[in-house]
């Protein structure tokens, strides 16, 4: 989900509507659901004990909400209806929901923010001032289609079925994401966005947050927080912590206040409740995105990674000769390391040819930030690899999470079994400027394929290069 923004501050109940609101019911794993969980879950994750894997709620952010309101923890005010939230008069957020959010599809869908403002401008337009309107406006201008369609609504012009669909299908035309993830995984679009729908939650001020437990470290956690102009607009400032055992232990890219790096130790408490709920499998290591507003947390989504894996051993000594230390590692291997065959700068005709329908590779490990097409194959194959490389600093990727997508930040570092940050000019040092002409010179349509070596304790990581591997896989 898109982040929350500041808006009037509301008392945190655990809903007056929640008696009204019918537990959703569960889908019956339709043949698109069916073919992303046997595609993007791993077989390790299939036999979880999670409840809602085996059973997927088909609206599962407003459900698991419920779900952890029931055992006393604060969330926001869920409306049980579309009227019952445009005629509250406070700011709404349309959040997109999908039976296989739970798993995968993460930031496929956006959300659309509805201000009391935005209602009754929605309810004076005329029909020839939207039709006016509609004419000026661009096909990339969603959110001003969005008022438009609201208008139409609110005038009664269109039916709650129409509105939602059409609604719908702006959210995920943004960036045509959820026809690309369609070609992708070979799954009829109009299959996979039939499923999709709203619900409807008051916005609250405060701080957006997330919150993942790393797999190779017990009690190391990844804690990110980001703060808006009021009203919403451009962050002020972003932070990603990694405390240890209750300690701070890596901090970028701006400064956690003082206030809430004291707080860490309740934002931790607060993970744990969640995810040791009985319908949770206390073994995977979800990211819960919450609301921090004053001194309360408000959860907001669960979201599955991958289970735990604790490191066995401890890196003592320094890198050898050929090795290079990682700046950033999360997941760790046996004592012995592994060997992966990566790739790195996929050329743009290989983008196009798997949207244009061809099976996408058997990939290991790859540093796929250089992949200039998509971001819905990177997501995809978050979820396929054995390992994912970057070569942003830890400093750097904090950053990143203001500027780029945070959800494909997140996943590109939390979904594969291992993750690593090192340099890669210095990685493949004189070799660097070859391999990267040899992908970019005339005729090349694939990406080019290293052996890399890598061993990591969860902690630090050293990675050696071993070579261009000469025929893909």
């Amino acid at each position: 989900m898109k982040l929350f923004k500041h808006f009037t501050l509301l008392a945190i109940t655990f809903l007056q509507f929640s008696s009204q609101l019918q537990a959703a019911p569960n889908s019956s794993m339709s043949a698109a659901c069916q073919l992303l969980f046997e595609t993007l879950v791993p077989e390790s994750e299939k036999k979880s004990r999670d409840a809602f894997l085996r059973n997927l709620p088909v609206k599962p952010k407003s459900h698991i909400a419920q779900y952890v309101a029931e055992h006393g923890i604060a969330i926001p005010v869920i409306y049980p209806s579309l009227d019952a939230a445009l005629s509250s008069g406070k700011t709404i957020y349309f959040r997109t929901e999908h039976p296989a959010e739970y798993f995968a599809l993460s930031g496929l869908f956006e959300s659309f923010v509805v201000t009391p403002e935005m209602v009754a401008e929605a309810r004076r337009m005329t029909p020839a001032e939207r039709e006016a309107k509609e004419m000026d406006l661009m096909r990339w201008q969603i959110a001003e289609r969005f008022e438009l369609l609201l208008s139409k609504y609110v005038q009664k012009e269109i039916t709650e079925p129409e509105f939602t669909k059409a609604a719908i299908e702006l959210s995920a035309g943004k960036a045509s994401n959820y026809e690309n993830y369609s070609r992708v995984l070979k799954i009829d679009p109009e299959k996979l966005i039939a499923e999709a729908s709203f619900s409807y939650w008051q916005g609250l001020e405060g701080l957006n947050r997330a919150i993942v437990a790393d797999t190779g470290i017990k009690g190391r956690y990844h804690i990110f927080t980001t703060q808006h102009k009021a009203g919403g607009g451009f962050p002020i400032w972003h932070n990603w912590t990694v405390i240890e055992n209750g300690r701070v232990i890596r901090s970028g890219s701006e400064n956690l206040p003082l206030d809430l790096v004291q707080d860490l130790p309740n934002v931790v408490a607060f993970y744990e409740k969640v995810r040791n709920l009985d319908r949770f499998d206390p073994n995977n290591a979800p990211i819960v995105e919450f609301q921090t507003v004053g001194n309360n947390h408000v959860f907001l989504q669960y979201h599955r990674t991958r289970s735990m894996q604790a490191s066995t051993f401890i890196l003592r000594e320094g890198p050898t000769s050929g090795q290079l230390e990682a700046d950033f590692v999360r997941g760790a291997t046996g004592p012995a390391g592994i060997e992966l065959e990566t790739y790195v700068w996929y050329p743009m005709e290989f983008g196009e040819r798997i949207i244009e329908g061809e099976s996408i590779p058997k990939e290991i490990a790859s540093f796929d930030e250089f992949f200039p097409g998509f971001y819905e194959y990177s997501d995809i194959m978050s979820h396929l690899r054995q390992a994912n490389f970057s070569n942003k600093s830890f400093e750097i990727m904090a950053n990143h999470s203001v500027n780029g997508d945070h959800h494909l930040q997140r996943s590109s570092v939390f979904n594969p079994p291992l993750f690593v940050a090192v340099d890669l000019k210095k990685l493949l040092g004189d070799q660097h400027d070859v391999i990267q002409e040899r992908n970019w010179g005339r005729g090349s349509t694939d990406p080019v394929l290293v052996r890399l070596h890598v061993v990591s304790d969860g902690t630090r990581a050293f990675v050696r290069y071993l070579g261009i591997k000469e025929s893909s896989p």
